[in-house]
């Protein structure tokens, strides 16, 4: 009796896949985090460095990522302090992040929405902020051309809200600007420094509850 060779399926790649997930920055042993933590730095400053602002209309310093698509919606400006300590005795920082919107009026938008229900509320993500919950939802809903804060520690300095709110701006094409920088999350070498910076942010607040321990 002749035997009939069997055929072996073909393997089906699954070229889909989620995307692997990112070692979190406190997981990470303490001499990686001091060996990469100069290097980011230096990534950061070189990113600074390499994306001077171009000439825009009527002499306006315009980024060249920002197009006609995202100045049609409005901008967000995102105010926060971390404490009513900050609130009452720190005013200087307040009105450095209110005077953001005249970045963002140089940069081309007319329509500018200032979200400032979270000052006195910490970014760390033990504190419900509603503020940054109804950013988050406009920009869900592709309201939102741009999120504009004075330092982007002020969105968040916990990974999760930090994370989410990249990846909606990315999925809508929603820029986030600080008072440096325009960042395209859609762009891969962006997305990559604000993941940096998410960790730094993180990092920084893990540092100042480890030392307010010490002093104790």
């Amino acid at each position: 009796m002749q035997t009939i060779p069997r055929h072996r399926r073909p393997v089906q790649l699954k070229l889909f896949q989620g995307r692997p997930a990112r070692p979190h920055w406190k997981t990470l042993p303490p001499e990686v985090r001091q060996a990469a933590l100069p290097l980011l730095v230096r990534l950061l400053k070189e990113h600074r460095a390499g994306h001077p602002a171009l000439a825009g209309r009527e002499g306006c310093p315009m980024s060249e990522k920002i197009t006609n698509h995202h100045l049609e919606r409005k901008a967000i400006l995102y105010v926060r302090q971390s404490s009513s300590y900050q609130v009452t005795h720190n005013e200087e920082s307040r009105r450095l992040q209110y005077a953001m919107r005249e970045r963002l009026c140089e940069l081309g938008w007319q329509e500018i929405e200032v979200v400032d229900e979270d000052l006195g509320r910490s970014a760390a993500g033990a504190v419900k902020r509603d503020g940054f919950e109804r950013m988050v939802a406009d920009v869900c809903l592709g309201k939102i051309g741009a999120v504009a804060a004075q330092e982007v520690s002020r969105f968040a300095r916990n990974s999760r809200d930090w994370q989410q709110l990249v990846e909606v701006c990315r999925l809508v094409d929603t820029l986030l600007i600080d008072q440096d920088v325009v960042y395209a999350p859609r762009l891969s070498n962006d997305r990559l420094l604000l993941g940096l910076k998410g960790s730094l942010n993180e990092y920084e607040l893990d540092l100042l509850r480890q030392r307010s321990l010490e002093a104790r």
